[in-house]
């Protein structure tokens, strides 16, 4: 149990220090304005009625809807992955998808939109993006989840665990054995 609270807790808290950045911008960045923070990154304010990269922004009621679907199913994943001993990397990936994900979902029901304020100006075109903390927590619990839970596609947990590289090691060992 004590477990799953630090595992919520530690989310909670990358959710509102999101919200803290957004209640900011929201306060202290005019439309339209954008401000240098060093030669690539830009914050500017953004409102997003869609999911990521406006898709369904003519539907916001429908990705209102989808977006807490969504965190109360990976609510139910965290608390059954955090009762669990070990698997570290699995619950870093979705302590930050859950982090990321609430924050957004608070937005999109408090504000109607998701405030977004990072744009990283680099290759041609790039800069056009704006993002938020929170996508950028999700996009890194996406690829630790996907590397490291037990559904993996590259296999059963293998970057999860001390366990899971002995199955790792273990399967190389036969695979050279049947190879000589």
């Amino acid at each position: 149990m004590a477990g799953i609270i630090k595992g919520a807790g530690a989310a909670g808290l990358l959710a509102a220090a999101d919200q803290i950045i957004k209640n900011f911008v929201e306060k202290h960045v005019e439309d339209q304005e954008e401000k240098k923070l060093g030669r690539r990154i830009i914050v500017r304010k953004a409102h997003n009625k869609g999911a990521c990269m406006n898709l369904f922004d003519s539907r916001p009621d429908i990705v209102r809807i989808l977006s807490l679907f969504l965190c109360v199913v990976l609510a139910f994943r965290q608390v059954f992955t955090f009762e669990k001993k070990g698997q570290f990397c699995e619950k870093a990936g979705l302590t930050l998808l859950a982090g990321g994900a609430w924050s957004n979902t608070l937005d999109r029901w408090a504000r109607g939109y998701v405030v977004d304020y990072i744009a990283v100006n680099g290759k041609k075109g790039s800069g056009n993006v704006t993002f938020n903390l929170g996508d950028v927590f999700i996009f890194l619990g996406s690829i630790l989840f996907s590397l490291c839970s037990d559904t993996c596609i590259f296999g059963t947990g293998r970057y999860n665990n001390k366990a899971g590289l002995k199955r790792q090691n273990t399967e190389i060992k036969r695979k050279q054995e049947t190879d000589k």
